[in-house]
């Protein structure tokens, strides 16, 4: 009888002093700062899990078959900011933009992703810098956010698979969210965007010539069976700025040459072009304030023709490589888009 009766009284005792532990503990915590919500939501917090918490006003995603992008604008209590996320089976990576500096960032993706040099973004503590880069199985461009503060770097892979709709996304939210909240403008000296940057073709717009509405679109693809690396892809755009314009851009080794011709002169573009094919010497081209330029030439590779594209204004030659593979293709495309569009000019 006085055994049961022990263990019961034993275990009561045991029971009360957990409890009254317990309780001690919690009593014991020291209270949470009445600001640390507040303080850690923040854009520029330390704190980047606390952001999860920030009011989501605008969210997208981009899907490949093994990757996802999200896209999304939140409120933080002084600033709205752009979150992107690159999400893979193995890896999450994340960037962050302040609202006020959207627009810049975009303009100088999309300047990376033409291949061109683009200089460093500075965005109060934080700095962007941009380049394109491209392996055996995909390019793309890469952005690195370095922040000053708290002296880390994050890395964002943008693929050119997902690069256009991820932009469009982008120039969404600064037009419908952002365009009237007084963003932070680009300095006067890049607000005007020289030739040798943006590529102009004979118009003074301001505005980089991938912003111009798409009218054609095409391109030729050739694979080197030698060298793979040296699979090389063109593609042929018809653009709608001040005036109609024909953009040919060779890609390869994940470096972009790119020529722009006026439409009005396209088709004495492309005769000459077919001069230079057959193996004949060929005149200039002269088309307002640029000059083309065309010959052939033939090495232990093969036959190509080789585009010379000279800005009066930068006095800077640009390049474009057409291999023999390639030539008849964007040929056909180009009295294409002649024989569609340049009669309406």
């Amino acid at each position: 009888m006085a055994g049961p009766l022990l263990a019961s009284l034993a275990r009561s005792t045991v029971i009360s002093c957990t409890r009254q532990a317990v309780l001690a503990m919690r009593i014991s915590l020291p209270p949470s700062p009445s600001n640390y919500l507040a303080a850690s939501r923040q854009f520029k917090t330390n704190s980047m899990l606390l952001m999860e918490y920030d009011k989501r006003l605008y969210e997208a995603a981009v899907y490949e078959e093994n990757k996802k992008y999200y896209i999304d604008l939140k409120q933080g209590d002084n600033n709205k900011y752009v979150k992107i996320s690159e999400k893979s089976e193995k890896n999450k990576t994340t960037t962050m933009v302040d609202s006020r500096y959207l627009h810049m960032f975009t303009s100088k993706l999309v300047e990376a992703e033409s291949g061109k040099m683009v200089s460093t973004l500075q965005a109060g503590r934080k700095c962007y810098d941009f380049h394109q880069e491209t392996s055996e199985h995909e390019s793309g461009v890469v952005i690195t956010d370095t922040d000053s503060a708290r002296k880390k770097q994050y890395r964002l892979f943008i693929s050119e698979e997902s690069f256009k709709e991820i932009v469009n996304k982008l120039n969404y939210i600064n037009k419908e969210f952002i365009e009237d909240e007084g963003a932070v403008s680009l300095p006067p000296s890049s607000n005007n965007y020289p030739a040798s940057s943006s590529r102009q073709v004979n118009t003074s717009s301001s505005r980089p010539v991938e912003y111009d509405k798409n009218l054609y679109k095409s391109a030729v693809y050739e694979e080197n069976m030698k060298h793979k690396n040296s699979n090389k892809k063109y593609y042929i755009d018809l653009k709608q700025g001040t005036n109609k314009y024909v953009k040919i851009s060779e890609k390869s080794r994940g470096k972009i040459a790119t020529t722009m011709v006026d439409l009005q002169y396209l088709q004495m573009f492309t005769s000459k072009l077919m001069e230079a094919d057959s193996g004949e010497t060929v005149s200039s081209l002269q088309a307002e304030n640029k000059t083309y330029d065309f010959r052939q030439e033939i090495s232990e590779y093969g036959a190509r023709v080789v585009v010379t594209d000279t800005d009066g204004a930068s006095a800077k030659p640009y390049r474009v490589h057409i291999s023999e593979e390639s030539i008849k293709d964007i040929i056909r495309k180009l009295n294409d888009i002649n024989d569609k569009f340049g009669k309406q000019e």
